[in-house]
C-alpha cells in the first residue's frame, strides 16, 4: 500500500493482477491494469510507489519489469534492465528508485537507467535471500526486508 500525492491509496493486488486505487475514505475509485504482458497489464504486480510528480511505478514481478503509469492507468514506460522478479520498490526524494530483486538490490533513475547493483544470495551481513519490501526514510536511509534471512537491513 502506498499513498499517492493526491491522497488516494494504491494497493498492489498481486493475485488479481492489478493496482486498486482507493479514495482517502477507503471507498473504491478505480483499478489499473489486468492480467497479461502488454503495456499496462501485469503478471503479479508485487509493489507500487510514486515519485515526486505523482507518477506510479509498479514492480510487475512475473513479467520481469517495472511499469511507469499515470494515476489513471495510462502507460508511460517500462524498464527491464537487470530485473529478475522485482518485488519491492521505494523512491527517495530525488526520484531514485530502489528495487528488490530475486537476490540483489537495483538502484535506477526515473528513466530506468541502472545506477547501482548490490547484494548477492547468501547469509552474510550484506547478502540477501529473497529481499522483498523496501522503504526509504526522510534522511535517505534505505531499509530492506530480507525475507528468508528473517531480518531487516538498513543502508
Amino acid at each position: 500500500v502506498r499513498v499517492h500525492p493526491s491522497g488516494k491509496l494504491l494497493v498492489a493486488d498481486l493475485n488479481n493482477h492489478r493496482i486498486q486505487v482507493l479514495n482517502p475514505d477507503f471507498s473504491y475509485s478505480h483499478s489499473i491494469g489486468s492480467f497479461g504482458s502488454q503495456p499496462g497489464q501485469f503478471n503479479h504486480p508485487f509493489d507500487v510507489a510514486t515519485d515526486s510528480e505523482g507518477v506510479v511505478y509498479v514492480t510487475d514481478s512475473n513479467n520481469d519489469r517495472i511499469q511507469k503509469l499515470t494515476l489513471k492507468g495510462k502507460f508511460l514506460a517500462q524498464f527491464r534492465s537487470e530485473l529478475n522478479h522485482p518485488n519491492g520498490i521505494a523512491i527517495d526524494s530525488s526520484d531514485i528508485l530502489y528495487v528488490s530483486n530475486y537476490h540483489f538490490m537495483l538502484v535506477l533513475d526515473a528513466n530506468g537507467k541502472s545506477l547501482k547493483k548490490f547484494g548477492r544470495k547468501g547469509r552474510g551481513e550484506r547478502d540477501f535471500d529473497s529481499p522483498h519490501g523496501v522503504a526509504v526514510d526522510a534522511s535517505g536511509n534505505l531499509y530492506v526486508c530480507d525475507y528468508y534471512n528473517n531480518r531487516v537491513i538498513m543502508y
